[in-house]
């Protein structure tokens, strides 16, 4: 059930990212008649793009190690996640730079997630064919 969860939400978030990234050259113009606007307004929403395609199965992870009990890993997971925000917001500046610290955190995140999900958790590979 928690893989046919993952991939689902995998799914609707690659169609949201997909969705977004399409309908930008049609949303941006909505926001903002400056052109200046327009242009700055550009790459951040791109990012954007990239981070729908990582919230998918980033929400649905957490989900599963909620519905687990796993919540000292999640806690750890998500002091890395903040961590590397926190981390990336020192090294970018402005709109593009909170963009860039979602985006490379989400990326941290997944992969804790993942990483849990596929080797740690109740849920391992390794544990289910140890217990057959």
């Amino acid at each position: 059930m928690a893989n046919r969860l993952l991939n689902w939400s995998t799914l609707v978030g690659s169609m949201v990212a997909l969705l977004n990234f399409v309908s930008l050259p049609f949303l941006v113009p909505i926001f903002s008649t400056v052109p200046e606007v327009r242009e700055a307004a550009k790459i951040p929403s791109l990012i954007a793009s990239g981070i729908h395609l990582l919230n998918g199965p980033i929400l649905a992870g957490e989900g599963i190690l909620m519905g687990l009990g796993c919540y000292r890993d999640l806690t750890v997971i998500t002091t890395a996640w903040i961590a590397t925000m926190m981390a990336c917001f020192s090294a970018f500046r402005g709109l593009n730079g909170i963009m860039w610290s979602i985006f490379l955190s989400s990326i941290v995140q997944l992969v804790g997630l993942l990483g849990h999900f596929k080797r740690v958790g109740p849920l391992a590979v390794s544990k289910e064919d140890s217990q057959k």
